[in-house]
């Protein structure tokens, strides 16, 4: 028999082959990662995975984005959706698992439900924007989840479908969609976006989609997915660590080549100063990947993973900005170019202010966390 220290050193000495091989491999898109097995490392190791956690799940985003980070941002959503979802009691995602490591296919995110405690029915309905009906023994869902990123490349996508006979507080159950069923549609020409536009991130939109049984619990889909929002921090956050990694080398790259630039004494100190932000963002992201991993193992949620998910998430996203600004600035007028390197990240890092929570919600929350706040509505 095997010790556990056995296995977590064989885990180890897998991981470190698989970050060796992504540092050999010459060219970086989805679809090479796939053929490389990047898309199995979550998957439990009985099927042919690394079943890593969120600390090693973070590392390799990071790596994996700041070489290409479209590929980082579709493989941030597959990774966590799996991380998350398998630590989940659910005999019928095993079939969805199996069809990971055999066929390469791809999670999509499922997303925040951003339903309100106070919500009354209407509202939850409404902010779900999926429902479902039962009939003759078929569950079939109606309506469009929106900003689905890797949307041509995914196999599988989660979501939160909204079922009114139900009663429940929140009505809401999890279910699995094939994208290959009939009645998938992608919806391309209703979301044009500068930013991160080769992920691919579109509306979809069901009609009259057949779907199996809910994946958990029918009626407590919000309840049980809980802690999944943590997951998608970490995860994103990682993606967006690994632009300020790739703008950071190229802005080094270009400076120790150009000898007016290296002997600068103000460009040194920007350059200092870039570094500076770099490694704060990437302490707070290590940090906050160790508490959030420490809550999930003891299945303690505490006031600090909710906190430092926010805080992380927040930093980053000003950080790859602000660096992208100061990089933009050494290099001069040639990085405002279209297509320019810096340019397309600087493009490209705006998204990680707009994926959820925004800014003013993340600082409500931490609010409501410090100081203990209720929040009420008032029926009018």
């Amino acid at each position: 028999m095997i010790k556990a220290s056995e296995k977590k050193i064989e885990t180890i000495c897998q991981f470190s082959k698989l970050k060796e091989k992504l540092l050999d491999l010459e060219e970086i898109n989805i679809d090479i990662l796939i053929k490389e097995g990047f898309h199995n490392v979550m998957l439990p190791k009985e099927i042919g995975g690394l079943d890593l956690n969120i600390i090693d799940m973070s590392k390799l985003l990071v790596d994996i984005s700041s070489t290409c980070h479209y590929s980082g941002l579709i493989l941030s959503m597959h990774y966590y959706t799996i991380g998350s979802l398998k630590s989940l009691s659910s005999n019928s995602l095993d079939q969805y698992l199996n069809d990971v490591y055999k066929e390469g296919a791809l999670f999509g995110s499922i997303s925040d439900p951003k339903v309100q405690p106070f919500y009354n029915r209407e509202q939850v309905k409404e902010a779900i924007g999926i429902t479902y009906t039962k009939s003759n023994g078929e569950i079939k869902i109606n309506g469009t989840k929106k900003y689905v990123s890797g949307a041509k490349s995914i196999r599988y996508l989660p979501i939160y479908a909204y079922n009114e006979e139900l009663n429940s507080r929140f009505p809401i159950s999890v279910f699995i969609v094939d994208m290959q069923k009939q009645g998938v549609h992608i919806i391309e020409d209703n979301w044009i976006s500068n930013s991160m536009a080769q992920t691919d991130t579109f509306d979809i939109y069901f009609e009259n989609v057949e779907v199996n049984e809910s994946l958990f619990q029918e009626g407590k889909g919000i309840e049980i997915t809980d802690n999944l929002v943590y997951w998608f921090r970490i995860a994103l956050s990682s993606v967006y660590l690994g632009v300020c990694e790739a703008a950071y080398k190229h802005i080094t790259q270009l400076v120790k080549l150009n000898k007016k630039l290296l002997t600068d004494a103000s460009i040194q100190n920007k350059i200092v100063d870039i570094k500076i932000k770099l490694e704060t963002a990437k302490s707070q992201l290590i940090r906050s990947s160790q508490i959030v991993n420490d809550g999930l193992q003891t299945n303690n949620i505490s006031i600090e993973v909710k906190n430092s998910t926010l805080i992380t998430k927040f930093i980053i996203a000003d950080t790859v900005n602000n660096i992208l600004d100061e990089c933009m600035k050494i290099k001069g007028i040639s990085s405002l170019n279209k297509g320019d390197f810096l340019e397309r990240l600087s493009r490209d890092s705006k998204a990680a202010y707009f994926h959820p929570p925004q800014e003013y919600k993340v600082k409500e929350d931490l609010a409501i966390n410090e100081l203990g706040i209720i929040k009420f509505k008032r029926n009018l």
